[in-house]
């Protein structure tokens, strides 16, 4: 007699409805100006799509609902498909969020932003270009002190001295 082998997790398996709402695919590029994002969502209707882009972050969510009712003679089927999902990245560089462009067609959503202006840009543009001159070497001098004695005290006492015996 031969074992037949049984596989309990992919019975269990069989018995939940099939989930047909995959986690879409996300291209991220980026040019000189701009970043791309394109979500390959599928038949998701595009009033079930949310897109959030923030400075540097993009956060996609979708949802499908979907109920199939088949009637034939003597055939009866009805089947609900439902599921979500939610892909959130990081974009490659600091976004003008608020100037975002969305396209969705033939189940490709495509999201355009434009850069931000990058500060070090910004820097560029304000501060003064200071060139650097090569320091000279400077040869050092020793002054010496003069310590000056005053001399117009001793003059007045002489001065005094010769009026007192004139």
């Amino acid at each position: 007699m031969d074992l037949i082998p049984w596989f309990p997790f992919e019975d269990f398996t069989r018995m939940l409805p099939p989930m047909r709402v995959s986690i879409p695919e996300v291209d991220v590029s980026e040019t000189k100006d701009k970043v791309v994002v394109k979500a390959r969502i599928g038949d998701i209707p595009k009033e079930n799509l949310e897109v959030k882009v923030s400075q540097n972050q993009i956060v996609i969510k979708g949802k499908k609902e979907e109920t199939k009712e088949i009637k034939k003679a003597g055939y009866y089927c009805k089947e609900a498909t439902f599921g979500s999902f939610y892909r959130s990245f990081p974009l490659p560089a600091a976004v003008e969020s608020d100037k975002a462009k969305m396209t969705y067609r033939a189940g490709v959503l495509t999201i355009t932003i434009p850069k931000k202006e990058k500060l070090t840009e910004i820097a560029k543009k304000i501060a003064k270009r200071i060139k650097v001159k090569a320091a000279t070497a400077k040869k050092k001098t020793t002054k010496k002190k003069t310590t000056k004695k005053k001399k117009t005290t001793s003059k007045k006492k002489t001065s005094k001295k010769s009026s007192k015996k004139k």
